[in-house]
This record gives C-alpha cells, sequence and structure tokens, in this order.
C-alpha cells in the first residue's frame, strides 16, 4: 500500500497516476490526503484497476462553507478486494479526518484506513479521537495511512508523546522513519506516515521521492500469506472464439446462397432455421484454436510510454544533483539543479499538454458522432463499467460459488415485481373507502380491430439494417447484416406463418440477464440492476409487430397528445417546452399552479398481463392480434449470466421485457387512460 497528501487532485493527480503508473508495482491499496475532492467530484479522478471511495470535507460551521483547500481524504482499492466503509471510525471534523475500510476478501478482518491531521488542529483533540478510532477496531489487523503532521524525528512534546502512547499502548507501530515532507528553504521532517499492528520479516517501507508536492510518496510491502479469491483476484479474459472479418463473413454468404434451397426446404420453424444459421456460422468464423486476450482496464490512457520515460529521467536527474550535496555544499552543484528543476517544471507541463491533446483529438475524431461524444466525455467523468467479483453476502453468509450467485440473483430479480405490487396492494387495503378498479377509468372502446398484414423480404432487410453495430446480441448485428439479403425471404415465411396463427415463438421468450452495479456496498446483491439481451429474431419479429401496432394507433387516434416517451417525433423536450407552457400561461393569468411528480418504480417490470391485455382488446387490439400479444407476455423466462456462469431459469410473471422493441409501447397503452382518473379542465398531464 501506498499514501500521498496530495496537496489538491486538480492540480496534482494527473502528476501521482503518471508517477504510480511509471512504478512496476500494483498496490493493493492508495491513500490520498488533501484531495479538496467531494465525493460527488470522485470520480473525475480515476486510477485504472482500482475503485475509490471518497470522505466527505469539513463544514465550517461558522463561515457556512465547505473547507476550499486542505480537506478530503480518500481510498482506491484493488479491483481484486472487496470492501466495505466503516462509517463508526469515518469522521470530518476540524481536528481530525478518517475514511476506514474493512477488506472482506481475505479470511482475517483486515482493515485500511487513512487519516488526516490539518497543521496547527488541536492535538489533544486529535489524541483523543484517534484512541476512540483505535479502541473500536481492536482485534483487526489495520493498517493506517496518514499525515498526522507530527514530526518523530525531533524531539517531542508532551502532546506528541501522548499520541506515541496511544500508538504503542494498541499494538501499533510506525513504519516510516526517513523525511516525508520538505517545503523549500526549511528543515525535512517525517510527519507522514503507515502505522500497523501487523509485521514480519517480510514487511518492508520506505518513501519514493517526487517533487509534484511537498509530501513523498510513502510505501508498505508486505508478503500476503492469505489467498484473495482465487477468481476474483486474476486478471480478466476474454475468450475469443469467431473471428467476424471480411473474409469470413463473405465465406459465410457464399455457404448460405449456395445451400439456399436447402434453408427452404427443411426451415418449418425457428429452431430448424437457427440451427442451419448457426452451423453455417461455425463453419465459416469459428475458430480452430480460441483466442485469449486480456481486458484492457486503463482509465488514463493519455498516460503514454513517453510520460513514463520522462518521470523516469527526473528522477535520475534528481539523484545526480542530490548525489552533489555535501555538508560544505548542502545545495550541491547549481547547475545539475537547475536542469533537474527545469526538467520537472517541463514535466508537469508536458502531462497537462498531454492528456489535452489526448481528448482534444477523440472529440475532434467523433464530431459529428454523438454517442461517440457522450462515450469521451463519460470517460472523462469517469463513468466506466465496474468489475463484479466472485464475492458476496448472501443471507449472512458469505458465497463465492458462481452458480450459487448466479441463482441468487435470477431468484432476487424476478421476486421484485411480485413483491412490490403485493406490497402497493396491501397497502391499498388500509385505505376506508378502496381505490377505484382500473375499469372505472378506461378510455371508450375503439371500434375498428387491427389487421396483422403480411411482412416482405424487403421490410425484414430493411430492419435488420436498422440496427445499430455493436449492440449486444445473441447473434453479432453485423453478421446478420451481410447476410440479410439471403435470409430475408425464408425469415419473412416463419414470420407471417406465426402472426397468422397468432404465437409468437418459444425460443424468443428467454432473456439473458446480467447484473450491472448501481452504487454502495458490491457484496450486496441488492445494489444491483438487471441488463437483459434478447434473442435478435425475437427483437426482428417486435419491430414487425411495432409497426403494425403503431400504424393502426396513430390512424385511431389512440395515444392521447400528452404522451411524450418513446413516441417518434416525441421527446422530453417536447415534454419540457408544454410543461413550461402551461404554467407560464396559467401563471400570467394571476393563477396558481401546482404540480405533482411521479416517478414509478419498476415501471416496466410491474405490469399486469391481465390488465394489459384487458387495455389492449379495449383499444382494437383484437382476435389474432390479442392472441399474438397474449403469447408474447406469457410462459416468458430468464437467466443470469454472471462471470460466464449462467443460472437456472425463472418465470417471469410481470412486466414486458427490458430491452425489447414492444416493451415501450406496451407500457404506454397501459398508462394512456391516466389522464382520465382526474376531469378537471384546469389539470394538464405530461406523460
Amino acid at each position: 500500500m501506498c499514501f500521498l497528501n496530495v496537496d489538491g487532485n486538480l492540480s496534482n493527480f494527473d502528476n501521482f497516476a503518471t508517477q504510480l503508473q511509471s512504478i512496476n508495482h500494483k498496490f493493493l491499496a492508495i491513500g490520498l490526503a488533501e484531495t479538496n475532492t467531494d465525493p460527488e467530484n470522485s470520480s473525475l479522478y480515476q486510477l485504472g484497476e482500482y475503485s475509490s471511495i471518497y470522505q466527505t470535507r469539513f463544514y465550517n460551521k461558522e463561515k457556512n462553507k465547505i473547507k476550499s483547500k486542505g480537506s478530503g481524504v480518500c481510498l482506491y482499492i484493488h479491483n481484486s478486494l472487496n470492501f466495505k466503509k466503516l462509517d463508526s471510525v469515518s469522521v470530518c471534523k476540524d481536528h481530525i479526518e478518517t475514511l476506514f475500510v474493512k477488506i472482506t476478501s481475505f479470511s482475517e478482518p483486515t482493515v485500511i484506513g487513512v487519516v488526516y491531521r490539518p497543521p496547527n488542529s488541536n492535538l489533544e483533540y486529535f489524541n483523543r479521537e484517534y484512541e476512540r478510532i483505535l479502541d473500536e477496531l481492536n482485534g483487526s489487523s489495520v493498517y493506517i495511512l496518514g499525515d498526522f503532521n507530527i514530526d518523530i524525528l525531533k524531539n517531542p512534546t508532551e502532546l506528541e508523546d501522548s499520541f506515541q502512547e496511544i500508538l504503542y499502548s494498541n499494538g501499533l507501530t510506525p513504519t516510516i522513519s526517513l523525511p516525508t515532507h520538505q517545503r523549500p528553504n526549511c528543515a525535512k521532517t517525517c510527519i507522514d506516515n503507515i502505522h500497523t499492528n501487523i509485521m514480519n520479516d517480510t514487511t518492508k517501507s520506505g518513501v519514493i521521492i517526487d517533487n509534484f508536492s511537498h509530501h513523498r510518496l510513502i510505501f508498505l510491502l508486505r508478503e500476503i500469506t492469505e489467498p484473495t479469491d482465487r477468481a476474483s483476484s486474476k486478471i480478466e479474459k476474454i475468450t475469443i472464439h469467431y473471428d467476424y472479418n471480411i473474409p469470413n463473413l463473405e465465406k459465410l454468404c457464399t455457404e448460405i446462397e449456395k445451400d439456399i434451397d436447402h434453408f427452404f426446404h427443411c426451415c418449418d420453424s425457428f429452431e430448424s432455421f437457427l440451427a442451419i444459421y448457426q452451423e453455417k456460422i461455425d463453419a465459416t468464423c469459428r475458430l480452430l484454436t480460441p483466442r485469449t486476450t486480456k481486458r484492457n482496464s486503463i482509465t488514463n490512457p493519455w498516460i503514454t510510454r513517453g510520460l513514463i520515460n520522462s518521470v523516469e529521467k527526473k528522477a535520475r536527474l534528481y539523484f545526480e544533483w542530490k548525489n552533489t550535496c555535501t555538508i560544505e555544499l548542502p545545495g550541491g552543484d547549481q547547475k545539475k539543479h537547475e536542469d533537474y528543476s527545469e526538467y520537472n517544471r517541463y514535466l508537469k507541463t508536458a502531462i497537462k499538454l498531454a492528456k489535452s491533446t489526448h481528448y482534444c483529438n477523440k472529440f475532434e475524431d467523433h464530431k459529428t458522432n454523438p454517442k461517440k461524444t457522450w462515450q469521451i466525455i463519460n470517460e472523462l467523468r469517469g463513468k466506466i463499467k465496474a468489475t463484479t467479483k466472485d464475492n458476496f453476502v448472501i443471507d449472512g453468509n458469505r458465497v463465492t460459488c458462481r452458480r450459487v450467485i448466479a441463482n441468487k440473483f435470477n431468484e432476487y430479480f424476478t421476486s421484485l415485481a411480485s413483491n412490490l405490487n403485493e406490497q402497493v396492494m396491501s397497502n391499498d387495503s388500509i385505505y376506508i373507502n378502496p381505490i377505484a378498479s382500473f375499469h372505472d377509468y378506461m378510455s371508450k372502446s375503439v371500434s375498428s380491430s387491427i389487421y396483422l398484414e403480411d411482412t416482405n423480404p424487403e421490410e425484414i432487410r430493411q430492419i435488420i439494417m436498422d440496427f445499430k453495430n455493436g449492440k449486444a446480441s445473441d447473434i453479432p448485428i453485423v453478421v446478420l447484416k451481410n447476410t440479410a439479403r439471403l435470409i430475408s425471404p425464408i425469415l419473412s415465411v416463419l414470420y407471417n406463418n406465426h402472426m397468422r396463427e397468432g404465437v409468437f415463438p418459444s425460443i424468443f421468450k428467454t432473456a439473458k440477464v446480467t447484473p450491472i452495479y448501481k452504487k454502495d456496498n458490491r457484496e450486496c446483491i441488492e445494489n444491483y440492476r438487471p441488463v437483459s439481451i434478447l434473442a435478435i429474431f425475437g427483437k426482428i419479429f417486435e419491430k414487425l409487430i411495432y409497426n403494425r401496432l403503431y400504424k393502426f394507433l396513430s390512424a385511431n387516434g389512440i395515444l392521447h397528445d400528452e404522451q411524450f416517451g418513446f413516441r417518434k417525433n416525441h421527446s422530453t423536450v417536447h415534454a419540457l417546452h408544454q410543461s413550461v407552457q402551461s404554467v407560464s400561461s396559467t401563471l400570467a393569468k394571476g393563477k396558481h399552479v401546482l404540480g405533482i411528480f411521479i416517478d414509478l418504480s419498476k415501471a416496466f417490470d410491474t405490469l399486469d398481463h391481465s390488465i394489459l391485455l384487458e387495455k389492449l382488446n379495449r383499444y382494437g387490439i383484437r382476435g389474432t392480434a390479442l392472441k399474438l400479444m397474449e403469447s408474447y407476455l406469457n410462459n416468458r423466462d430468464q437467466y443470469v449470466s454472471f462471470n460466464n456462469t449462467a443460472s437456472e431459469k425463472l418465470p417471469i410473471l410481470y412486466g414486458v421485457p427490458q430491452g425489447s422493441i414492444l416493451g415501450p409501447l406496451l407500457f404506454l397503452l397501459y398508462m394512456n387512460d391516466i389522464i382520465n382518473c382526474y376531469k378537471d379542465p384546469n389539470t394538464r398531464f405530461v406523460l
């Protein structure tokens, strides 16, 4: 582990990140003090392969503002470790700032903390709080990184002596005895340290010299005998089984075209079509020997090999100068000092320029691509995909088996809608007058009924070509696009048969769900959200149905004008504009305005299928079309894929499929009659 008083992230974090990358070692924990950074802005300061946790900064009640400088501590924990914050010993006061976490990947409880004592703060108060913290941590293996502003190289005062007594009485030992801080024309001091109650023959500590801060980077190395969870400590690797390059895709098209009669003759169902289609893909694009590659997790791509070489050169210049310093000539060779100082200034400028140039070039390269532009912005904001480790606490027990974790995730995700609906129904029962049935608010029945006209190869080909490359899919979009002209005639026959029969193929009703970390404790499955991937040929069928449904709904004016979400030529901007216009016009008339804003919890997941089907029938979705929608909604299931391990399948009893094409439109129809719950002409709904 290592620690540095960084003296402001805004000024020095990029220099620190560059210095860290030049060190050929991956620390398990990194502590920083005086970050001058709030938790809300912590994502701006990322280190590859680390998760960060920041403490709040000191709030000065007298001045009624957050301390602008000289406040803020944080920890960066390597992604191979699980951890949780210890709130009772993480404090932020005028005389002490601390942040502690418990590493839960070891068999023995291990606590790592970072402490900052502001200079000239009340040492008596600091000692009292530090002693309380150590008492609470008693029984754990402890490593405390910090800037204590107590120089252990000089004779201690009475309070400083008390501080040392507190350390030793709690079994802690300072591991740094070299100077860690020096201001120009001032004496060297050792005010930064790493305290620990675990010392053995493999423990080593020291100081790394760098001059982007008056403080120096300190470190402690210890050979870990307790193994971390093997699956989570390994570098993430990806095994590639297919190569979809242009020559291989051309071979695929040739194979299909050569055997097109066999396709038409044998493909009487989607099961047989997919079997033959996958067989052709395997024959042309599957690698004989799978390739394994490491996932690149670098979050500071602007740190080039040239910058790292420059850091090393700066270090050489520094030691060339320091080797000339003697008792007779404490300032050393002035020429060498000037060479070092000039190169140090040059390097700081080069680091800033490298980062700026890297992102300016990326913005310029993608200035016509809004999606890529936002990806770059999110990269700058530190919004990157978090890794998921095989280490969870479930029902009070620590679980590392991927299969068990995957099953627990699936149980949790599939139970959300049922639990929420039961909660709502139980809350309804407390009313003296029960809430009216949804029937009382349903719109007037539409007299006409929808007819699902047949599709054709051109419509299917166009749907395929409109899919965006790179979207997660069971079959790569690039493969579909290259074979679209060949498979569209076959697909049109299959889709038409299912539309006439009113049956949505069962093979397309299974969702693959991936848990995505949201916030807070990474060991709790409740802190993850599900992201679904549906079969691509099922989504093509959904788009065919969508086109016919939307055309019918638009022709009959079924969707109310207040519906702005999930509609072509409608957006949140239009909804906002109408809301502002309504409020402004009402205020101009001298009237009051009351706004009620509703955020629906698990909106898509909690839809009741029977209610939705009844509403669809009222809106003219009848006969075979209604039968098809009932087939689409019912008998769906899902499984969770957790770190390439699949769970058992579980049924989905409520809601419309996440990631589907029909889901948003069905949600609109489900909510469409909400405007009927209030007939006052002065009431406006914006959905």
